[in-house]
């Protein structure tokens, strides 16, 4: 159960990543 917990903490901080990598190539468009 604990690694379970782990598990679906990385996923949702890899996905928290890539929503910062597309903002970040949205500003440098806008820029």
């Amino acid at each position: 159960m604990n690694s379970r917990c782990v598990y679906i903490n990385n996923n949702e901080f890899g996905q928290f990543l890539e929503h910062h990598v597309l903002v970040e190539k949205l500003q440098e468009k806008t820029a």
